[in-house]
């Protein structure tokens, strides 16, 4: 019966997030695993710019990732929304807008990792579900707070291909290091279960 209860209530909740708006960053910021990709300041950033465009944002706990996706129909607005989006980042000085856009771009980088890794995996379900629903939302989001960075600080446009080469290799290393760890852990594991 207390499963039922807490199912119900989990349920419930859902049906209130959506029904009021929140979409499903709502029940990833109540029930879901945490991300520590972005400090507190940068996720006030992330707020704030994904409201001004109609989009949200969340974390799937299951594989790690944070995402940004559009509310329905927010894709076809978009351009119309970019004047807010820009009044958005009116006040962030430029040092801390375009060190929010390379973690954004590094988030952007790892959904498409994390798509061909399900790719060369074959694991088609998650290869569908990452770039079907996960990787247009933050591709857009990324695009548009490119353009803005750029907008605002013309001279970043000659050093931004090596620094986004140097936020994917960065990440490389990261994701290299966790499937490592992942991996002694496992034979650690195996090896215990021997024993």
């Amino acid at each position: 019966m207390n499963d039922r209860l807490k199912s119900l209530a989990i349920g419930l909740a859902i049906a209130l997030a959506v029904i009021s708006g929140q979409g499903c960053a709502s029940y990833f910021r109540l029930f879901g695993g945490q991300s520590y990709t972005f400090t507190a300041g940068e996720v006030k950033i992330l707020e704030k710019t994904t409201k001004a465009i109609e989009f949200d944002y969340g974390y799937d706990d299951d594989i790690g990732l944070d995402y940004v996706y559009p509310y329905p129909n927010s894709m076809d607005a978009l351009k119309n929304n970019e004047n807010k989006f820009m009044q958005a980042v009116d006040d962030i000085d430029n040092t801390t807008l375009i060190k929010f856009f390379e973690k954004v771009y590094g988030v952007r980088e790892k959904t498409v990792l994390l798509r061909d890794l399900a790719e060369a995996r074959e694991q088609w379900t998650r290869y569908t579900y990452i770039s079907k629903y996960l990787l247009p939302g933050i591709e857009e989001y990324t695009k548009v707070l490119e353009r803005r960075v750029l907008a605002r600080d013309p001279a970043y446009g000659s050093v931004i291909d090596e620094k986004k080469a140097a936020v994917r290799e960065a990440l490389l290393r990261r994701m290299q290091d966790e499937e490592n760890r992942r991996r002694l852990q496992e034979t650690e594991r195996i090896v215990r279960e021997r024993k």
